[in-house]
């Protein structure tokens, strides 16, 4: 099948868009907040996320149903090894905090395991919050492949993950918004997921997909800094996604430095926290930073964060997720499961 420099380049825009979020979280806490430094733009980075989980949709259609147990734990092994990850820098970064304070007892370096609870090991949320998305991937990625093995159609599936993921807004279940559907969790997840692997089978003959776009665009512009409702502004979300998958999945860009460094994009969304996590310490100590015109820090901060994921990733893949795909390999090996995980990213 011929490679679809689209998709490749629309991960690495997800992944930019992921980090710029992360990085302009602070402008509401300076006077620099408004609506056109701010506000407008601010609700059109959500689709970042949903687009990883149609994208991984999508590619997922070119394997048999019978690969998708395989997919879910190389899903789940890489959970593990970014949550070791940045355990091990919060460990340091407590150690270095112990020796500067002149307190050399190890207490508080275990006070974060003591303070975690099932919840997080569920959702995935352990060494940092962001990773709830490869959770909700690895439990997505069960959903459908139990919905394919009975044979239901991928149109069904997405209706499934529609009202699965509408049924989170309801009261009942809008309690646990904090918790178990942290951000949607894996009921969001599957409702994306599903819309990606039903397009993927579908030749839509739809003459409007950019106006959908550009519609869906200006309504959660319009509605993101106006409406308080978390409903409307996932319709239009929707809406947009589904619209952008369709010209993605058209292939309109040939290969562009995007799609070749493409590899780099779940890297960039694993580990920029890391470096964000640096910025808002930065801030802390220096006050000041906050009053300076965003139009210089974000552009610098942005850049450190992309680049210092870009050249992490390789060791981090390296030193702890490779091995830890190897010990997962030996381990169904010596189970005699017929479950193997290649070392290759989403």
């Amino acid at each position: 099948m011929k490679r679809n420099y689209s998709i490749d380049s629309a991960k690495m825009l997800a992944s930019f868009a992921v980090v710029f979020m992360h990085v302009v979280n602070y402008l509401p806490t300076t006077r620099f907040a408004n609506y056109w430094t701010y506000d407008w733009y601010f609700p059109l980075l959500d689709l970042a996320v949903p687009l990883f989980f149609v994208i991984s949709g999508y590619l997922l259609n070119k394997k048999h149903y019978k690969d998708i147990p395989s997919y879910a734990f190389r899903i789940l092994v890489m959970l593990i090894a970014y949550n070791i990850v940045y355990m091990i820098i919060k460990w340091a970064i407590d150690i270095i905090l112990q020796l500067l304070s002149g307190d050399l007892s190890i207490g508080t370096m275990f006070s974060y395991f003591a303070s975690l609870q099932v919840i997080n090991i569920f959702t995935g949320i352990v060494g940092s919050e962001h990773l709830w998305f490869l959770s909700a991937l690895f439990f997505a990625s069960w959903i459908l492949y139990f919905l394919k093995r009975i044979q239901l159609s991928s149109g069904l599936c997405v209706v499934i993950g529609m009202v699965l993921f509408g049924l989170i807004f309801l009261p009942p279940l809008n309690k646990f918004s904090t918790s178990i559907f942290l951000y949607g969790g894996f009921a969001k997840g599957f409702f994306y997921l599903s819309m990606g692997n039903w397009l993927a089978q579908k030749r839509i003959q739809y003459p409007y997909k950019a106006i959908g776009l550009v519609v869906s665009l200006v309504m959660l512009i319009r509605i993101g800094s106006n409406v308080d409702s978390q409903v409307v502004l996932e319709v239009f979300l929707a809406m947009m996604i589904f619209h952008l998958m369709l010209l993605i999945k058209e292939n309109l860009v040939g290969e562009n430095i995007l799609s070749r460094y493409a590899q780099y994009s779940m890297g960039i969304y694993l580990l920029h926290i890391i470096f964000t996590g640096f910025f808002t310490t930065a801030r802390e100590l220096y006050p000041t930073i906050n009053t300076i015109n965003p139009l210089i820090v974000v552009p610098i901060v942005f850049t450190l964060c992309t680049l210092g994921s870009v050249i992490m990733f390789p060791y981090t893949e390296r030193f702890v997720h490779q091995p830890l795909i190897r010990l997962f390999n030996q381990l169904m090996a010596k189970l005699d499961y017929n479950i193997h995980i290649k070392s290759s990213t989403l």
